[in-house]
């Protein structure tokens, strides 16, 4: 038994490392906040019926992003290309990314569901702030420190 869950966690780890270095995250830091950031790029609704697949330097050398998007929502994602490039290339502060080519992929529906804000005391909260104080990157911060807030939330 012990056997298989061994298998099963260095299969999974093998397939993350995999999936990671197809997305060129390792590569490109920057390539990873356009990911990290999606939904606030370009909006939740966008986020939403969309995915990054890849990012790639054609023959002509300009950086293109590859997303993904249902097919019936291919031609207004087209017609949005110019402002979606805008606001990425916006966001990382430097004209980075020059195309957006749009593919069309299956994209499972997501159910709205609104999280209710998670209320911790305040000592909690310095607890795991003071956790966090050696991370540098601001977003990756906020993501352990509202992960800290839901495990301290589920232990109740």
């Amino acid at each position: 038994m012990q056997e298989t869950a061994y298998k099963g966690i260095k299969t999974f780890q093998k397939l993350s490392i995999n999936y990671l270095n197809d997305l060129s995250i390792k590569k490109d830091p920057l390539f990873s906040r356009i990911i990290f950031n999606w939904s606030k790029i370009v909006s939740q609704p966008v986020a939403q019926t969309t995915q990054i697949l890849k990012l790639y330097t054609d023959s002509s050398q300009h950086k293109c992003l590859l997303v993904g998007c249902h097919g019936s929502q291919i031609t207004l994602m087209q017609m949005k290309s110019g402002v979606l490039l805008e606001k990425i290339n916006l966001f990382l502060g430097k004209k980075y990314i020059q195309k957006i080519i749009f593919k069309a992929i299956y994209i499972a529906p997501q159910s709205v569901q609104q999280k209710k804000p998670i209320v911790i005391s305040p000592e909690k909260e310095k607890e795991i702030e003071s956790s966090l104080c050696g991370i540098n990157d601001e977003d990756i911060k906020r993501i352990l420190f509202n992960l800290g807030k839901e495990i301290n939330n589920k232990n109740k």
